[in-house]
């Protein structure tokens, strides 16, 4: 397999989740707009609004969880081998991008108003996406790793003050599970 850049190997599932998590946002809007009814044709309508927004969400868990797979899998691969031999720097930027806006989807989706009827289908798309923007976040910490020189700094400390850090350290850590 040859060297990709990213963005041939994340596959085409992961900006279809962005774009159709975006798009639910507006159309919750519209249907919070239709206010309860009392005439059976706006009732109607209403109706066949939830039930498109359903079938939305159902499309928008369906590619977070191929998004979840796909990344599972290139952490898998990249655990067998090195990272570095499938993936370029230049595809972490892009990378970058993807797990920023992952995450201002996760915000919008958290923040936004759910039609009637949609709660629970709004919690398993929301859990669907955060399984897979954890995924990415996984990835894009390997690749970064991968990519990044180690700052290595001038060490003063003496064997003695590393002892006396360490048991410090060590204490400060059973107080705290103590608590």
């Amino acid at each position: 397999m040859g060297k990709s850049s990213g963005g041939q190997t994340m596959g085409n599932a992961t900006p279809a989740v962005i774009t159709a998590a975006l798009g639910l946002l507006v159309g919750y809007d519209s249907a919070m707009a239709v206010t309860a009814p009392s005439a059976p044709a706006t009732q109607y309508e209403r109706s066949q609004n939830i039930q498109r927004l359903a079938d939305e969400i159902h499309e928008v868990v369906a590619d977070a969880k191929a998004m979840e797979e796909t990344f599972s899998r290139l952490i898998r691969d990249s655990a067998k081998s090195d990272v570095r031999e499938q993936f370029t720097p230049e595809g972490i930027q892009p990378l970058t991008d993807l797990l920023i806006n992952l995450r201002g989807v996760e915000v919008g989706l958290k923040g936004a108003t759910v039609p009637e009827g949609l709660d629970e289908l709004h919690l398993n798309m929301r859990r669907a996406i955060a399984k897979g923007r954890a995924r990415v976040a996984t990835f894009h910490s390997m690749v970064s790793q991968a990519f990044s020189l180690p700052d290595v700094v001038d060490g003063k400390a003496g064997g003695a003050g590393l002892q006396v850090l360490a048991e410090h350290s060590t204490k400060r850590l059973i107080e705290m599970a103590s608590a």
